[in-house]
């Protein structure tokens, strides 16, 4: 049966769901901060890193993009996850579990630093490779290797 008052059933309904949604966004906020509810969320945070990794490094990447204002076009498919680095062969990558600082933890490094995340221009290596590679060109890292074959026979 229909009401019959239709604009005032839904005024009512309008208001009190806009009360109840003031009411649960309060709740959950506070619910948020208990030591409980924080184990929780971080648990499920490291389940979904754990079976989305390269969904999370691109997460990662674009929200960089983003900040940088650079070009970003990547999907899943555009990366092949290689399972050692490909600049260090002996670092198997980790692309789950690994800790912030971890060097052998997978990273998604781009070519050519001018360029954003685009098709082509990323590869993934090992944090400890992209790291070293990080601000330095190729006649920069090969003074630096010419240098340590020279002071410390290291070669």
């Amino acid at each position: 049966m229909p009401y019959v008052n239709q604009k005032r059933q839904l005024s009512y309904w309008r208001t009190y769901n806009a009360n109840r949604r003031e009411a649960q966004i309060l709740y959950m906020a506070s619910y948020a901060k208990q030591p409980h509810a924080i184990e929780a969320h971080k648990e499920a945070d490291d389940r979904w890193k754990a079976k989305w990794p390269l969904r999370r490094m691109l997460r990662v990447a674009r929200y960089r993009a983003k900040q940088a204002g650079l070009e970003f076009n990547i999907t899943e498919m555009d990366l092949s996850p290689p399972t050692h680095c490909p600049v260090f062969p002996e670092i198997e990558l980790k692309y789950t579990n690994h800790g912030r600082g971890d060097q052998a933890g997978a990273s998604l490094d781009r070519k050519d630093n001018s360029k954003g995340y685009v098709r082509g221009n990323v590869v993934i290596m090992s944090l400890r490779a992209n790291l070293l590679k990080n601000d330095g060109t190729a006649a920069e890292h090969r003074a630096i290797a010419n240098w340590m074959e020279a002071a410390f026979g290291i070669g």
